[in-house]
């Protein structure tokens, strides 16, 4: 409900608070910490993508926020996620998901297409719900910093590279926002894909004979820049976007379902 707040805890708060755990909150509302500045996420999806996204906010602190934390800074917007029967393009294709500029409470607007999800597969529907959280905490620094309101449907292309340009600071690891994004993304899905999709992730290896390489979950993530056309997929080698459209066909393997059955 309105006014929950969940705490991350140190390991003695936690020991001195008994079984109180930071996620107790009734599900519709979740605090996340991030630095000092503190962020609102309001959960109103349901089926299989609020399933997944359950299962992503139990993991640990949450993939959410691990992924999250990569885009510090200060905002005063919260996050608004829900399910929608239909999300279409500026073209009028249905698309997985989308973000939408900040309403009259301050809030980012993320929509994940419900009748899509049904059809993909549980670790893509996982990877759309990642995505657009990134897209969403990158629109809310430029929002604060430049103040970019009055638009509706954001472009993720316009986000990404207003970010990069702006807002990014590179570090040895990450040069680029490809690099940060594509990485963090990886080891994200890697993470769900094995602790939460344990059936999923035993189908591939009885497929294939091996374990999921860190190089199919890169090619997943690079699919949230490539169909949006910036220019860190453009330059990529032939060879590499070949893994991309390989993972693809993989991605056919997996299952649907969520593991509750939704």
């Amino acid at each position: 409900g309105q006014g929950c707040f969940c705490e991350t805890l140190t390991n003695e708060e936690e020991t001195d608070r008994g079984n109180e755990r930071p996620n107790d909150c009734p599900k519709g509302e979740l605090l996340i910490p991030i630095n000092v500045e503190e962020f609102k996420i309001i959960n109103e999806l349901e089926g299989k993508e609020g399933c997944l996204h359950d299962l992503m906010a139990n993991m640990g602190d949450g993939l959410t926020k691990e992924l999250l934390n990569n885009f510090q800074g200060e905002t005063e917007f919260d996050i608004r996620i829900s399910s929608e029967s239909s999300i279409t393009s500026t073209s009028g294709q249905q698309v997985n998901g989308k973000t939408v500029g900040p309403n009259s409470n301050n809030e980012i607007l993320i929509q994940i297409n419900s009748t899509l999800a049904q059809s993909n597969s549980a670790l893509s529907v996982a990877k759309t719900i990642l995505h657009e959280y990134i897209h969403a905490e990158m629109y809310r620094k430029l929002l604060t910093k430049y103040d970019t309101s009055g638009q509706d449907h954001l472009d993720f292309r316009e986000t990404y590279n207003s970010f990069e340009q702006t807002n990014f600071e590179p570090t040895p690891q990450h040069q680029t926002m490809a690099e940060l994004y594509v990485s963090e993304m990886a080891n994200a899905l890697g993470l769900f894909h094995r602790d939460a999709l344990p059936d999923d992730h035993q189908k591939y290896i009885d497929h294939f004979g091996v374990a999921p390489s860190s190089v199919f979950y890169e090619a997943l993530a690079w699919q949230g820049l490539k169909q949006h056309g910036v220019d860190a997929y453009q330059d990529l080698s032939q060879e590499e976007k070949d893994a991309i459209a390989s993972a693809d066909l993989d991605l056919g393997l997996l299952t649907k379902d969520c593991p509750d059955g939704n």
